[in-house]
């Protein structure tokens, strides 16, 4: 450490590293807990709710194709 004043050129370097160290730790708690914050999104579980109401309903007009297919 020198006994000089800090210059801006010193400040601007502290702001950068102390910001890519921020978005780091925000990086990393973001990817931790991506499968956690999807799973009890509602959003979610609608779309999830959704595509099993779509399997159901192809399940069951294929049924009726092969019932009419018969008569």
């Amino acid at each position: 450490m020198s006994p000089e004043p800090i210059t801006w050129a010193q400040l601007i370097a502290l702001a950068l590293f102390l910001f890519s160290i921020s978005k780091g730790v925000d990086w990393i708690v973001g990817t931790t807990r991506t499968g956690t914050k999807e799973a009890v999104s509602p959003l979610t579980i609608d779309m999830e709710a959704a595509k099993i109401e779509i399997r159901s309903l192809d399940e069951k007009l294929n049924a009726f194709k092969i019932e009419v297919a018969r008569t």
